[in-house]
């Protein structure tokens, strides 16, 4: 383990299993983390339950010292992408670090499920399998690998080992020099485990959308988190309104054209059709998604690109370099961290939006920013990512 360990996180909402790799992490010799963060949206394309600047909070009070943003164009554009995105964002810094993940698997195991899911030859026979049985590429691929790595049977039931693996890739294809170490887990994607006071972050939010507090999820939460929901709740800051979310992302949804739609990342295959046909019989984001899904596209991927479409990003941003790194939240450590990032980093790192660049992704964060505030119960600012500032801990 070197000096500085980096965890691509998302901690939506942030749970004792977060916490517990965050302290694993620091057992194995980690002395400085640095977290690599999802913003307002996050990979299964939808608004993160809190605010990018309340995450980082818990993820400062809970073990790390410094959180960086995942660009938002890599965040809703897929497994792949989003791994390239936070690969990248890492070698910009330019340092030695160990990049820290979760998984059921072991090192070696992840290694060998990215040396197959990535051979020529698996691919080009899962885009074949994909053509004749119509179903997505993950499932394609899953299938073809069996017959030269039965092993990803088992392997392809965890989401965390099929992200570590994506990371592995993603650092080869970047040529991102960095030590590893899985942190193993039981896979929770979706579960609770009650006697171990761990559940998964989709069992929590749920818990907490249904029952209108955070408070049945005490259990599974450290106690600097659920004081924060607490509070931010009863301010009117969280959590986000799925309402909310549906009627703002239709209204712009309902004005895009076909060639809009194929300017999304994902969008191929006449889907852009179907999104198109489908449309005009529902008003409801959620409903959309499950008429849109195809045995080709998971729900997962729809969400995504309808979620793109409604922010504005296009394909074409995610071939254009970082103009820049958001810094959401750092203690002291997190500082002289900073300090030295800075003089090293390819791109500047800033600590509020009007200190980025004049470029198209400064306009995406700060029109998805207000977005994002539509969606909370009581939305708070005009220009909301002008206004906020990241969590310093003193």
């Amino acid at each position: 383990m070197r000096d500085t360990a980096f965890i691509i996180c998302e901690y939506n909402p942030f749970h004792n299993g977060h916490a517990l790799h965050i302290k694993e992490t620091r057992k194995a010799g980690a002395k400085n983390i640095v977290c690599v963060m999802s913003g307002n949206f996050v990979q299964r394309g939808e608004a993160a339950f809190c605010d990018k600047t309340t995450r980082a909070e818990f993820a400062i009070k809970n073990g790390a010292d410094l959180v960086l943003e995942l660009p938002l164009k890599y965040v809703v554009s897929g497994a792949p992408r989003f791994a390239e995105g936070a690969v990248n964002v890492i070698k910009s810094l330019k340092t030695q670090g160990t990049l820290s993940f979760g998984a059921s698997a072991d090192l070696e195991e992840l290694k060998l499920l990215a040396a197959y899911s990535s051979d020529p030859k698996v691919l080009a026979n899962a885009c074949e399998y994909s053509k004749i049985h119509g179903t997505t590429f993950a499932h394609s691929i899953h299938k073809v690998m069996l017959e030269v790595y039965p092993a990803a049977d088992i392997l392809f039931r965890d989401a965390n080992n099929i992200l570590a693996s994506e990371y592995i890739k993603a650092m080869r294809r970047c040529g991102c020099d960095l030590d590893l170490f899985a942190v193993k887990r039981t896979s929770i994607h979706d579960s609770l485990f009650p006697e171990t006071h761990v559940a998964s972050a989709k069992h929590i939010r749920e818990s907490m959308y249904r029952d209108c507090s955070p408070e049945p999820c005490k259990p599974f939460l450290p106690e600097s988190v659920l004081s924060v929901l607490k509070t931010e709740w009863q301010r009117g800051s969280l959590p986000t309104d799925r309402t909310k979310l549906s009627v703002a992302a239709m209204s712009r949804l309902y004005l895009l054209s076909a060639n809009d739609f194929r300017s999304v990342n994902g969008v191929n295959q006449g889907l852009e059709n179907r999104i198109l046909q489908c449309i005009k019989n529902t008003s409801d984001l959620y409903l959309l998604c499950d008429a849109v899904k195809t045995k080709r596209f998971t729900h997962a991927r729809i969400r995504q690109i309808l979620i793109s479409a409604f922010l504005g990003i296009k394909k074409e941003a995610l071939e254009r370099p970082n103009p820049y790194i958001r810094v959401l939240g750092m203690n002291q450590k997190g500082r002289a961290l900073l300090r030295e990032y800075r003089e090293t980093s390819d791109v500047p790192l800033i600590m509020n939006l009007s200190e980025a660049p004049d470029c198209e992704e400064r306009s995406l964060d700060a029109n998805s920013g207000q977005l994002y505030d539509l969606c909370r119960p009581i939305p708070f600012n005009k220009s909301p990512e002008y206004a906020i500032k990241p969590y310093v801990s003193e």
